[in-house]
């Protein structure tokens, strides 16, 4: 059996491409601001408000229930949403911290305690 193990995890190292990466891995705009923003991938927000929310989540300040890869997932690409609309066109933003746009939004919506 630990034969069989052992196989089966050198060949998941072998398939899986070293540079493969969880969707929530990788957000690099938490210091950014909106016109950085704009300018992101939508796996970068996606990866950088999954850092938002857990963050907020493992200090017990939401309302909102995201014990879930699946369930933060969700609320990640909302408030992706909620970010990318609230500041679409609108040029006076781009200065704004993207943390304090989402923290806004979260707010907005009653996540937060």
């Amino acid at each position: 059996m630990k034969k069989y193990f052992a196989c089966l995890v050198i060949l998941l190292i072998l398939c899986v491409p070293a540079n493969a990466k969880e969707w929530y891995q990788g957000g690099t705009l938490h210091s950014a601001n909106i016109g950085e923003w704009k300018q992101a991938s939508y796996d970068n927000k996606l990866a950088t408000c999954a850092d938002f929310i857990a963050n907020l989540w493992m200090h017990n300040k939401l309302k909102i229930n995201v014990a879930h890869m699946d369930t933060l997932k969700i609320y990640a690409k909302e408030l992706v949403t909620c970010i990318d609309k609230a500041t679409d066109g609108i040029d006076d933003v781009n200065d704004q911290s993207v943390s304090s746009i989402a923290a806004m939004g979260m707010t907005m919506m009653e996540w937060i305690k």
